[in-house]
């Protein structure tokens, strides 16, 4: 496995595993994978446990899964190295997966063992109707400036098709070499185009679940609660325009 090799494998092991093994401590303190709960119960020294052998274990998961790669690596001829991270990435993600849907399964038992709240009388709770009229993201015509760009980049590309050639690279080896062509088309040309505009769409649609997504407060604090929520909301929104 050359340089290259090396630098690709920990530029993609790297984020994802630090991602899968701090999932649950980049959640909202009322969520617990995957389950709603309290602050207080977010708190417990039992979910806190929880969270803890969580992260050991998708450690130990990824160093398996890092270590099993590497000594594969070795063996493996380098236009193979490229199919290999991407499967990689892909077990990977598998396997946290079946161990947050483990820890999600303790945690409904976990939730179903508490004791209900007491309630003497009437409680009355908190809901902040002003809340959808807020600002909660960012409005959904930003993303014209995407569609713009995509259709611009499409003419020019259609204007210039006499002056491509016949043959298309569509591949390259971790070395810069072309692996695969492709004949010239309409297809073929406006492919990146057309994934520039499923992109979009899909972005698109993740900010207004956003916007749409259940809105959770804090009986405690649902003034603070409803603040940082919204603020929560707006933050996503705008990391995910770009």
């Amino acid at each position: 496995m050359n340089t290259i090799n090396v630098v690709l494998f920990f530029l993609i092991f790297i984020p994802i595993s630090v991602l899968q093994i701090a999932l649950p401590y980049l959640t909202r303190r009322t969520v617990s994978f995957g389950i709603t709960v309290s602050e207080e119960v977010w708190n417990s020294p039992p979910v806190a446990d929880m969270r803890k052998r969580y992260a050991l274990l998708s450690t130990v998961l990824c160093l398996i899964f890092g270590l099993a790669f590497g000594f594969a690596a070795v063996q493996m001829k380098a236009d193979t190295i490229g199919i290999a991270v991407a499967g990689f990435a892909v077990a990977l993600l598998i396997g946290t997966f079946v161990l947050h849907l483990y820890f999600y399964g303790k945690m409904k038992a976990l939730k179903a063992s508490l004791p209900a709240a007491s309630t003497p009388g009437k409680t009355a709770l908190p809901l902040d109707t002003s809340f959808r009229k807020q600002r909660l993201i960012l409005s959904g015509k930003w993303y014209l400036i995407h569609l713009a760009i995509i259709i611009a980049c499409a003419v020019f590309a259609l204007a210039q098709y006499d002056r491509i050639p016949d043959q298309i690279p569509m591949h390259y080896d971790l070395n810069g070499n072309v692996d695969r062509m492709e004949t010239k088309s309409v297809r073929i040309l406006l492919l990146p185009n057309l994934l520039q505009l499923f992109m979009t769409g899909l972005l698109l649609s993740i900010n207004f679940i956003i916007y749409k997504s259940k809105q959770q407060l804090n009986p405690a604090d649902p003034e603070e609660s409803s603040r940082r929520n919204a603020a929560f909301r707006r933050r996503w929104s705008v990391l995910i325009l770009p």
